[in-house]
């Protein structure tokens, strides 16, 4: 039984896209918890009062939902934010400080989806790569290798499709305490 190179190279560069998949999911991971904690940097959740506290001790209170977005937003007292001391290093606005967070899963966010879209592509190229070395290539054992990462990919395409459709709205579907909070516009 010879394979020859050609199959172990397809093989090898397979497994190379499969570990670059990897990387821009953990990528994309790292880069919304940064995001996030950029955002919120000065702040602590209370999830018991579904708000957040700002470092003077004022609270912002959970003004609303975009279900279309995944996101809440919370608002702090206009009139409590334009007599604070650090007002001009916190907001600009007169309405109060405004803090937006995403629902559900880090996966749902618009960052979540992109690099979850680059990872797809890269699983699609690698689904065809193999589906044309097994259909190039006649010897039973080759052909079940390339099969058997084929089905590898497959089965990771399926995981990349389900959580690119299927985060974040499940959270609103299952009686949370947003579901009574009206919704914004953006």
């Amino acid at each position: 039984m010879v394979i020859h190179l050609e199959v172990i190279l397809a093989v090898g560069y397979v497994a190379f896209l499969l570990l670059l998949v990897l990387g821009v999911e953990l990528f994309a991971w790292l880069s919304q918890r940064g995001v996030q904690r950029t955002k919120t940097v000065g702040f602590q959740y209370h999830p018991h009062l579904s708000a957040w506290q700002c470092s003077e001790g004022n609270f912002l209170w959970l003004e609303g939902f975009d279900k279309e977005m995944r996101r809440a937003r919370y608002r702090g007292k206009a009139q409590i934010c334009n007599n604070c001391v650090i007002k001009h290093t916190c907001t600009d606005s007169d309405q109060g400080r405004e803090l937006v967070d995403p629902l559900g899963h880090w996966s749902a966010t618009e960052i979540g989806r992109f690099h979850y879209g680059i990872a797809l592509t890269l699983l699609v190229l690698a689904s065809f790569f193999l589906a044309v070395g097994i259909v190039r290539h006649p010897h039973p054992w080759e052909r079940w290798i390339l099969a058997s990462c084929f089905v590898l990919v497959l089965g990771m395409v399926r995981r990349t499709l389900g959580k690119i459709r299927g985060t974040g709205m499940r959270y609103f579907d299952q009686g949370t305490p947003f579901s009574g909070i009206s919704s914004f516009s953006r």
